[in-house]
Parts: structure tokens; sequence; C-alpha cells
């Protein structure tokens, strides 16, 4: 992968090509279109399990698209492989660079949700259960809004600002050989409630950070 020519290519396709946030954008509403068909049921657990489903996927074809293009790779993520689960899944796409710390932390703590949710005998369980609401609480990426108080859109919200990313993610790597395409963007500058930056916002950062 040559990352400069790559950086240079992007830089004149956002530029150029209107095209470009809308492949990215209908790509989060294809992959999101499963989630939002569980959120129509209001069922907590659904929604936390369908959400793991998802992230999982992601994270799945992020680290596919920056391994070696082998037919083997596939055999990594079946049953009783090394990133078979989604914890090892997080682990391998952060210490692989592949995403960055906010997205790590809250990650295992949508992992940490889903197993509470899969594996919890009760059928009473919520996100406004001290045990849900708290791992939700710590998430970095929720919404500061003090009028949100649900920890259940709080997760909701978390959990599509992931999907969003990691498409970004994918996308950037996949499509435009980009290593490491989380440090592309200053995530302390980017106001994550609202979901998705902007294209203007992208064109900007990449003209102020990235070398010519």
């Amino acid at each position: 992968m040559v990352r400069y020519k790559s950086v240079q290519k992007l830089r004149k396709d956002f530029n150029n090509d209107e095209s470009i946030m809308d492949d990215i954008n209908n790509y989060v509403e294809q992959i999101i279109i499963p989630w939002h068909d569980c959120l129509s049921e209001n069922s907590n657990r659904s929604i936390a399990i369908v959400a793991g489903c998802v992230l999982d996927q992601l994270l799945e074809k992020l680290i596919s698209a920056y391994f070696i293009k082998d037919k083997g790779v596939r055999n990594l993520f079946t049953n009783d492989h090394i990133l078979q689960s989604l914890f090892s899944k997080i682990q391998i796409a952060f210490y692989s660079g592949l995403i960055a710390r906010p997205f790590y932390h809250d990650l295992t703590n949508i992992c940490k949700i889903r197993n509470k949710f899969a594996h919890h005998i009760s059928a009473n369980l919520t996100f406004q259960d001290a045990s849900i609401s708290n791992i939700v609480n710590n998430c970095e990426l929720r919404p500061r809004d003090p009028e949100i108080k649900s920890a259940k859109v709080k997760y909701i919200i978390i959990v599509a600002t992931l999907i969003y990313w990691l498409c970004v993610a994918e996308r950037f790597l996949s499509k435009y050989q980009l290593l490491y395409p989380f440090e592309y963007f200053d995530f302390e500058k980017i106001p994550f409630h609202e979901l998705a930056p902007s294209k203007s916002y992208i064109i900007e950062f990449i003209r102020k950070n990235i070398p010519s």
C-alpha cells in the first residue's frame, strides 16, 4: 500500500467527485437496515444482540481488507479459529491500528452489553438496569446532551456512531488503500452527536493535516 499516492487520490476525489460521500452513506444505510428493523420491535435484548452482530460483521470486513488477499483469511473468522469472537476482532483491529482508542473502548463496552443480554437468564433485563446503564454511561461516544437521559437512546446513538465510522474506515481501506484510516481524523474535534461528519469537514481536515 502506497500511502502518499492514496492520500493524493483521496483528496482529489473528495474535491471533484460528489459520489464519494454518497457511496459511504449508501454503504452505511445498507449495513444499518437490519438493526433499524429490530429497533421497531422495541426489544432491548434484540437491539443489543443484533447491534453486536452488525459490529462484528463490520470489524470482520475491516480486518479482512487489511490482511493479505488470500482465500485462507476467511477461515480465521470461522468456528474455533482465532478471530471468531467479537472480542478478538476488537483486539486485533485496535492493536493493528485500524480503529482509534475511543472506538476500542466503546466496542469493548458494547461487547460486554451484548454478552449480558445474550447470557442473562432473566427476560426482564433492560437498558435501565444498573448493570447495563453504567456501561452505557461509561462509553466515550455517548451523547452529552443533558436532555438525553435514556440509556437505551444513548446506546442506539453510540452504536450508530460506531457503525458509521467503521463503514468509513473499511471504505477508506478497501477502496483507497489507506493504512490506519482512523489517523486521518481528529476525534477530539469531531462533533460525535451529529453521528457523521460533513463532507466539508473531511475535506478541510485532509487539507490541513495530511501533507501534500
